[in-house]
């Protein structure tokens, strides 16, 4: 039975375990290089509209002057005969002989209107806003979702390696004080005694419980941690029967861990020892709870995360929305109504 349940089969049971959330986290990694990707061809592809737009706005403008500069000059090369025309109205019709002629004389000089503006910085804008909200959502968003992904299978992990720790501590400590009394499986197995020595055995179980506690209680695995498990874990265990669970399991696992080392050196009677094994094996029950508590907390966490992401998705569409609808399409109607009224000008134009 320890053979079975603590030789290789546990050893490789170990190994799988590792090997999932090796699998998972890598699973992780490859989200945060794809999201990177992701913002590098977005702003890519807003480099490219904005060089896309430039040379249309440029295009636009030099057309806008083109048409600006041919009234101008239509209006230079007609000059004297509009003058002549106007003459002779007020002559030959309201008998006007002194024609008072004040007008500044035109120049032939083309012009250029400085109207780049009102295309530049609607493009900033945008490119602004859009820029801002790939580097928010990836820098923050993105990379917290990632976090939490990242979390929660090393503290499942921990969790997992806990559970069978304990169990593991009993069952070495009972061997290591059996070897002063001669009732250790060494002493009945003998050559076919498939373990190393119990006190070295012992001591990595509490090593690496020591180490999955620190795990457990670093802070930034604090915000997949809920109340539940937190209460669980440092405040009470109800309806208890030993005082051990008084403040929670990771008080009842400290007292575990002394009791095993005073058993081990012979200083606990046996009512104490078979307290301990009680204790040591119940805890496995606990930390049961809490994988469930941490694995279903954790989920809502990342789910509400994914839903805070389109939700912001969302609003950043509306506003890209509102502001083609509002701005932009408004912006180019009126742009597109101005050269309409400059074409209407130049056909009754001489």
């Amino acid at each position: 039975m320890l053979l079975n349940g603590y030789g290789d089969a546990f050893h490789y049971c170990n190994i799988s375990l590792y090997k999932i959330i090796e699998c998972q986290q890598s699973g992780i990694s490859d989200f945060k290089t794809k999201m990177l990707i992701y913002l590098v061809l977005g702003i890519a592809v807003l480099g490219a509209c904005v060089l896309i737009m430039a040379p249309f706005c440029y295009s636009t403008l030099k057309i806008e002057n083109n048409l600006w500069n041919s009234i101008r000059k239509s209006a230079y090369t007609h000059y004297s005969e509009l003058v002549q025309t106007i003459t002779e109205r007020l002559t030959i019709i309201h008998h006007q002989t002194e024609i008072p002629l004040n007008g500044k004389k035109l120049s032939k000089n083309a012009f250029n209107f400085k109207n780049y503006r009102k295309y530049a910085w609607r493009i900033f804008i945008y490119f602004i806003i859009v820029f801002a909200f790939s580097i928010i959502n990836m820098s923050y968003f993105y990379k917290k979702c990632a976090e939490y992904l990242s979390y929660r299978p090393e503290v499942i992990r921990e969790l997992i390696n806990m559970q069978t720790l304990y169990t593991s501590l009993a069952i070495w400590t009972s061997e290591a004080a059996g070897e002063y009394t001669g009732t250790a499986a060494k002493y009945i197995l003998y050559y076919a005694y498939p373990f190393v020595d119990s006190k070295a055995a012992m001591q990595i179980a509490i090593d690496k419980i020591n180490y999955s506690e620190i795990v457990l209680r670093d802070t930034k695995n604090s915000p997949i941690l809920s109340k539940q498990f937190n209460q669980l874990y440092y405040e009470n265990v109800n309806n208890y029967p030993y005082a051990d669970f008084g403040y929670g399991v990771y008080s009842a696992g400290e007292i575990t861990m002394y009791e095993a080392t005073a058993i081990f050196y012979e200083l606990s009677d046996y009512a104490a020892w078979t307290k301990f094994i009680f204790v040591a094996t119940s805890i496995d029950h606990y930390y049961s709870q809490m994988i469930d508590e941490v694995n279903s907390y954790s989920k809502s966490i990342i789910d509400s995360q994914i839903h805070l992401i389109m939700a912001i998705l969302i609003v950043f569409i509306v506003i890209s929305l509102t502001m083609y609808f509002g701005m932009y399409l408004r912006f180019f109607r009126k742009e597109k109504q101005y050269l309409t009224k400059i074409n209407s000008v130049m056909k009754i134009m001489p």
